[in-house]
């Protein structure tokens, strides 16, 4: 509907499933280090996350609720909660054991998640 279109409504299931496939294509494309996060705002193709306003009271430096799933050999969840503690991260849970930890945060900019997550494995992520 146009309107809608207009308004920059969208059905956030169909939107979820585009993401999916994007971020499938994007890794195929660069692997893990590949993964960025993109705005789906109208008409913002170049603007950055940080300059949209929200009209209702949330905390820039916790508005996004991120996931990231890391794999590898080994992981160390002492060392990526303290790596996560060092960016300020908010509502930290990571569970999983030492060859596979979902990690779930809230923060201003999702990318720092995805980063420290990637330095210490594989990681593949979700926004």
């Amino acid at each position: 509907m146009a309107l809608l279109q207009k308004a920059g409504v969208v059905d956030a299931g169909a939107q979820g499933f585009v993401d999916l496939l994007e971020g499938v294509a994007d890794y195929i494309a660069g692997g893990a280090r590949a993964i960025r996060m993109r705005s789906h705002a109208p008409d913002a193709a170049n603007e950055p996350l940080e300059n949209f306003a929200h009209e209702h009271g949330v905390d820039p430096a916790r508005r996004w609720c991120t996931e990231c799933l890391v794999l590898g050999a080994a992981l160390d969840r002492d060392g990526l909660r303290a790596a996560l503690t060092a960016i300020d991260v908010d509502s930290v849970v990571i569970a999983g054991g030492v060859t596979r930890l979902r990690v779930h945060t809230h923060l201003g900019e999702p990318q720092r998640l995805f980063d420290a997550c990637a330095a210490r494995g594989c990681c593949s992520s979700a926004a």
